[in-house]
């Protein structure tokens, strides 16, 4: 199966298996249901965006790791 990371998402078991889900409007209701409301599981995403973000994204329950593939970091 042919995945892009910008129409997908790959979800990280707690076994390490890859499973590929499609990143639509019921993404996080799968999530919850298929991946035992997302315990010990890992998301793998790649998102694009036109312009600069106004605020920033907060993860209360978990870490997230941004890499910047192009464009410019900002000096905060």
């Amino acid at each position: 199966m042919k995945t892009t990371l910008n129409k997908d998402v790959i979800v990280i078991s707690p076994s390490q298996k890859a499973t590929v889900e499609k990143c639509d409007q019921s993404l996080y209701q799968r999530l919850d249901r298929n991946y035992n409301q997302f315990v010990d599981h890992k998301l793998v995403s790649c998102h694009e965006f036109e312009q600069d973000w106004t605020n920033w994204e907060i993860h209360p329950n978990g870490d997230e790791v941004i890499v910047l593939l192009g464009g410019k970091q900002p000096l905060y």
